[in-house]
Parts: C-alpha cells; structure tokens; sequence
C-alpha cells in the first residue's frame, strides 16, 4: 500500500492471516508481487543485484506477522 493507506498494511496482513498462513503472506509481499510486476529476481528475493528493503525483527515472523 502506498501514500496514505501504507499505515493499514499492518492491517491488510493481519486480515489475509485469517485464511492465508505467515509464510504465504509474506511470498504474496515479495516474491508474488515480482511476478506481478514481471521482476523477478530483481525484487522479492534477496540476492546479488537485486532491490530490496530488508528489515530485522526480534522473533519469527513465520510464527507472528504482527512483529
């Protein structure tokens, strides 16, 4: 989500959690939305060359999205 809606992403994965498991949602955030976009292996991935955001969270994120 972009602009103003970026502060519901949170949001939009805590709903897509009630039928989709952690790790699909975060493949449908990065991986899938390459895809989309027709960029695969330049975004979604982490990799030489590639574009990426990358961010650490204390604990695992398969386990709560919510971090």
């Amino acid at each position: 989500l972009l602009g103003a809606m970026h502060r519901y992403q949170s949001t939009e994965f805590l709903i897509r959690a009630e039928v989709l498991s952690p790790a699909e949602i975060l493949i449908s955030a990065t991986s899938g939305n390459a895809a989309l976009l027709q960029a695969e292996g330049q975004l979604g991935v982490v990799a030489p060359g590639a574009l990426a955001d990358l961010i650490v969270v204390d604990g695992d994120p398969l386990s709560d999205l919510g971090l």
